[in-house]
């Protein structure tokens, strides 16, 4: 780095410096406790109802995890029942195809 790189890069340091020191000064006696503290609450309020929001959510998903899995034990059912009524047709067809080729 050249000199005059350092030298810029070293007045930006300060003035950085000197800039927090003086926002943080004036950030306190301008009243930024009672600030922070009326944040601090509405954070707080924000986070009961995110609490709220999560459970609801949760059980929701809950009901509907067991929904779908009663949907799927119903629909396994459904092509069971299905399933077995067209092996018995198709037995009956074949049985009936034999005794005519006879």
């Amino acid at each position: 780095m050249s000199l005059k790189k350092k030298e810029f890069f070293l007045k930006r340091v300060i003035l950085g410096f000197l800039l927090g020191a003086v926002m943080f000064i004036a950030f306190v006696f301008l009243g930024g406790a009672g600030f922070l503290e009326k944040f601090g609450e509405k954070v707080s309020d924000a986070g009961t109802e995110l609490k709220h929001y999560e459970s609801q959510l949760k059980e929701s998903s809950e009901k509907l995890k067991d929904k779908l899995d009663e949907a799927k034990v119903a629909a396994k059912e459904k092509v069971g029942e299905k399933t077995e009524e067209l092996i018995e047709e198709v037995v009956e067809e074949t049985k009936e195809k034999i005794k005519e080729s006879f």
